[in-house]
């Protein structure tokens, strides 16, 4: 149905996505109608999975089970081969998560480093672009975010703002987000 490589997704991948999830999800406050064609569910797994790229390019599926020893994320198929653009505003953001990234998406451009690093198709895409670049990370990347901007303004030729916060983009408000990326 998803016309999808089987390596990009779990196999026993289904569109039914438990109310558990759904509640995990909606509370990053994007609602169900955004989302409900970009998730599915692998109940082996226990993840939520989100479909990356249109067609899917990669899925990564976020673990909501009740078992200790799970990783939090898993990746089918390879993140850093892709550039997930999501939304369209006049700065395009680098932050660290999908969710980050379809929040801030609402608000101007985002995309997701799926970690830290940028990687060729971020430099491919922003090479072609000439719009202002701004890197969120975590509080915790605070002292190698100046190195990595620095790098990549390098490499684009144009500035790099940057941006550290103690919590993600997708738990802040779109005033805040709208003011983090403005100051």
């Amino acid at each position: 149905e998803l016309n999808v490589p089987k390596a990009l997704l779990p196999l026993d991948l289904t569109r039914e996505v438990p109310a558990r999830a759904w509640k995990w999800l909606l509370q990053w406050g994007l609602p169900y109608s955004y989302w409900q064609d970009k998730v599915g569910y692998s109940p082996k797994e226990a993840r939520l999975v989100f479909l990356v790229g249109t067609p899917a390019a990669f899925s990564i599926g976020r673990y909501l089970g009740d078992e200790e020893g799970h990783k939090k994320w898993h990746v089918w198929g390879d993140p850093h081969r892709h550039c997930e653009v999501v939304g369209e505003g006049e700065k395009i953001v680098l932050v660290e998560d999908l969710l980050s990234a379809h929040k801030v998406g609402q608000v101007t451009t985002a995309i997701p480093l799926f970690g830290v690093n940028y990687h060729k198709p971020h430099l491919y895409y922003l090479l072609n672009d000439t719009r202002p670049v701004v890197m969120w990370l975590d509080k915790d990347q605070e002292g190698p975010v100046k190195k990595k901007a620095m790098a990549l303004s390098m490499l684009i030729h144009r500035p790099v703002e940057i941006v550290v916060t103690d919590k993600d983009p997708k738990e802040l408000s779109y005033d805040a987000i709208q003011t983090a990326i403005q100051n």
